[in-house]
């Protein structure tokens, strides 16, 4: 690892300058060598308002390599974010490209040990999103955290360096791509923005952490006008503990980086699922749900609406998985949405463009196109899994033209994008250069959003990938996860807590399915996102028909406080999924001077009360707290809820919603 200080100390951060260089070799030279040599021009213009990006091109006149690095900086937050690229400009092929590293230097300095905080992503367990820190310092010791079951855990192991990656292809998939490196008095968040197979690396060097992070393979020789990619890249220092780290970065995902509607980012919302989960629409089914009176904003088909049956050959009961068949909408779906609209509801249609069921008319037509699965491990065997190949730009053409069609014949407002298998075995197996097939698979997946979007002004994204499995930076900066974890559909309240969380340090809007027995299990699905999953009348905790009194008054509840999910996040317990604990958590609003308190005493919990101290607040300001179930309120000092305030449930297996504004 290159040696790339910082500017200034660790305390001092937050206000400094730093450096970033690109890491790699070719032919043989490093990059150093490469660039110094380099013609080196600079540009910069304003992208918006207080957002300044810079471009810094090298040519090397030896090979005709072209590197390129475009930058932001933000006037109101000390981040930087970049993405390097890397082109053959000549006629012939490069020298060979390898170790390739977006960050590749000196992250921070540290006298002594620093907590490297991440988490588990969006596994289908009541461990998604589960925070684990691993602590770097003066040891001999490596850890690899390369998709560690959900039972392997974190504990007080010195460790003297550290090697992260997900599992097989997909940027959050067991394990995440975003990192706090949390020292004594301050640290950096460092997030890797690559929806495919990223490493991380982190060592502590004496006082130095040293870091380097990309994409995990690519080694070869570029063709004339090729162009390969990084990682998009974001580094921020800041003062004070870890969750303050978090809550400059939840600041700065609102303000930055997570993809603007007309201007403006995207707020908290109910979404509701208008059919039976992988089953199509009907505009009977969707008037009987908002005849009820419940209010949504956005409303959600599913897998199935497109030409899908039982497949006989391999007795797959499961038909929505065939998916390959991107040819007509039904007369029920079009009117269903055409209905929700005319009550001012946006609605959201299920793509899955990758996958492809061999027999499909995609298939079919466009066999060259096909990666085929023959893994027997694939779901369904090679019928299940096979891979569009993203790489091949005609490929990528097809979905834009197809999915653009739908979407505007449909009135979708926004594209859900799902992806049921793990791609890197199968990039691997037809790439005669490391990497260079995913590399351009992820180009062509973003450049098929970007062209969606470009074509569908005010269109939204929502990134799913068998729950919250591609949620790395880059897909967070174009997309939301409506469902963090496809976790959602087990009855298991705790679990979905423990998610939600978790999920908030990284991910302020993220949904899982509010399915709703009571007041306990509705509760469990507020986030940022709540979507509710109210199938054929029945709910699918009790067998019996929903109560439909409970089901406004929640929506209404939900509706009063989703913004407040937006704000700060202070946990208030440590996180855990076990049932006989306590967890809660609060939500802060500061330049509004109010929030909440939400928390949960699990079923099996034998403490009738806990204490926990609220953060954020004035200390010689009144805030006014009422109990969203009681409807009781009292007056306290913000000085006193700092030193301590006391929840109280008489009965296990209770949820509290406090309310607190500043008099």
């Amino acid at each position: 690892m290159k040696k790339v200080l910082f500017a200034a100390v660790l305390l001092v951060m937050a206000a400094a300058g730093y450096t970033e260089e690109v890491g790699f070799t070719l032919g043989g030279e490093s990059s150093e060598a490469v660039l110094i040599r380099s013609e080196k021009t600079v540009s910069q213009k304003a992208t918006e308002e207080g957002v300044t990006e810079t471009r810094t091109v090298w040519f090397d006149p030896k090979t005709e390599i072209k590197v390129e690095r475009v930058a932001h900086r933000y006037d109101d937050f000390p981040a930087l974010d970049y993405t390097i690229y890397i082109t053959n400009t000549g006629s012939g092929k490069s020298p060979v490209l390898a170790d390739f590293r977006a960050y590749d230097g000196v992250l921070l300095r540290s006298k002594g040990n620093v907590k490297l905080h991440w988490d588990r992503g969006g596994i289908n367990s009541p461990r998604a999103f589960e925070p684990m820190v691993d602590i770097l310092g003066d040891s001999d010791k490596t850890v690899v955290r390369d998709a560690p079951a959900p039972e392997v855990a974190c504990d007080d192991t010195l460790y003297g360096a550290a090697h992260y990656n997900p599992f097989m292809g997909k940027g959050s998939d067991r394990v995440s791509s975003y990192f706090n490196f949390e020292a004594a008095r301050g640290g950096i968040i460092f997030c890797v923005g690559w929806p495919g197979q990223w490493s991380m690396d982190a060592r502590k060097e004496g006082k130095n952490v040293a870091v380097a992070a990309g994409q995990a393979e690519l080694e070869g020789a570029l063709n004339p006008g090729e162009t390969v990619r990084s990682p998009r890249m974001l580094i921020m220092p800041y003062k004070g503990d870890f969750v303050d780290g978090q809550n400059l970065w939840r600041r700065f995902y609102f303000a930055h980086a997570t993809p603007k509607i007309n201007g403006k980012p995207p707020k908290a919302r109910l979404n509701m699922s208008i059919c039976e989960i992988h089953r199509p629409a009907t505009l009977d089914y969707v008037k009987r749900l908002t005849d009820y009176g419940v209010k949504a904003e956005y409303v959600w088909q599913d897998a199935s609406w497109y030409k899908c049956s039982p497949d006989p050959k391999h007795k797959q009961p499961m038909d929505w998985v065939i998916t390959g068949n991107w040819e007509t909408v039904s007369d029920d779906l079009r009117d269903s949405f055409a209905y929700c609209r005319k009550l001012g509801m946006k609605t959201m249609l299920w793509f899955e463009p990758e996958r492809v069921y061999k027999g499909t008319d995609f298939c079919n037509n466009h066999p060259d196109w096909v990666i085929s699965g023959d893994f027997p491990e694939s779901w369904g065997g090679g019928d299940y899994g096979n891979l569009v190949d993203f790489s091949n730009p005609a490929a990528v053409n097809w979905f834009i033209n197809r999915f653009d069609k739908l979407i505007k014949e449909t009135g979708t407002d926004m594209y859900r994008e799902d992806f049921n298998m793990s791609p890197l075995r199968y990039w691997q197996r037809v790439d005669d250069r490391k990497g260079f097939v995913e590399n351009h698979h992820i180009q062509g997946h973003l450049r098929l959003w970007q062209t969606l979007k470009d074509r569908n002004p005010g269109l939204e994204i929502d990134s799913c990938a068998s729950g919250g499995l591609r949620n790395d930076y880059e897909t967070m900066c174009a997309a939301l996860p409506v469902l963090r974890t496809d976790y959602e559909g087990v009855p298991d309240p705790e679990g979905h807590q423990a998610s939600f969380f978790g999920s908030a340090y990284w991910l302020p809007l993220a949904g899982i399915g509010m399915r709703g027995a009571d007041v306990y299990d509705f509760r469990s699905t507020y986030g940022g996102i709540a979507t509710a999953v109210w199938i054929r009348d029945i709910n699918v905790r009790t067998g019996k028909p929903y109560d439909i009194d409970l089901m406004r008054r929640l929506d209404d509840e939900y509706l009063s406080i989703k913004d407040c999910y937006t704000g700060d996040y202070y946990p208030l317990t440590l996180w855990n999924i076990d049932k006989d604990k306590w967890i809660a958590a609060q939500f802060d609003l500061p330049r509004e001077g109010r929030g909440i308190i939400q928390a949960f005493r699990r079923p099996e919990n034998k403490d009738v009360s806990i204490t926990v101290k609220l953060r954020g607040l004035e200390s010689g300001a009144d805030y006014e707290l009422t109990d969203a179930d009681s409807g009781k309120s009292e007056v306290i000092t913000g000085k006193a809820l700092a030193a301590g305030y006391t929840l109280s449930a008489k009965e296990p297996g209770t949820s509290i919603i406090i309310r607190y504004v500043k008099k």
